[in-house]
């Protein structure tokens, strides 16, 4: 019975650590898949060199809105710029550190990028 009760036990020890590890892999994956190349979107950039950087999106929406109102830059990396409409965007879903999402005018250039919104622009 001891030698079943110890059996049973590191097994549940043993699955324990594979899960953590699995958790602990995929949000590392997730920093260096997502995070770090969505910073080096800049205003201005292309279709192509967000697809470069972040590779096919989740999601692509389309629409126009009204032009944003205000420009703004935080410490995160977010932005967008007045006077601009967004007619395309491009959402990037992360399993561990939700959406990104980069915003594009008609000419096809970067003008918002926001991190855990559906739409930075409003």
């Amino acid at each position: 019975m001891k030698l079943l009760r110890r059996i049973l036990r590191s097994k549940i020890l043993f699955a324990t650590i594979v899960f953590f590890s699995v958790v602990a892999f995929w949000w590392i994956y997730s920093v260096y898949r997502f995070s770090k190349p969505w910073r080096r979107v800049a205003r201005e950039d292309t279709e192509a060199q967000v697809l470069k950087l972040l590779g096919k999106p989740n999601y692509v929406f389309e629409w126009h809105e009204d032009p944003m109102k205000a420009t703004y830059e935080n410490e995160n990396g977010e932005f967008s710029t007045a006077g601009r409409s967004v007619v395309r965007v491009f959402h990037y879903q992360s399993f561990l550190l939700g959406p990104y999402v980069v915003e594009f005018d008609s000419s096809g250039r970067v003008v918002a990028k926001g991190h855990n919104t559906l739409c930075c622009s409003q």
